[in-house]
C-alpha cells in the first residue's frame, strides 16, 4: 500500500494531510 519507511518528508505530509482517507492504523503510523 504505502512505504512508511520511505524518508520523502513531502510524500509523508501528503499521506497524513489526507489521512482520513486511511485506516486509522496506517494514518497514525505515518502521523508519529
Amino acid at each position: 500500500m504505502f512505504d512508511l519507511a520511505v524518508p520523502d518528508t513531502e510524500t509523508r505530509l501528503r499521506i497524513w494531510i489526507n489521512r482520513p482517507a486511511l485506516p486509522d492504523a496506517v494514518a497514525i503510523g505515518v502521523g508519529e
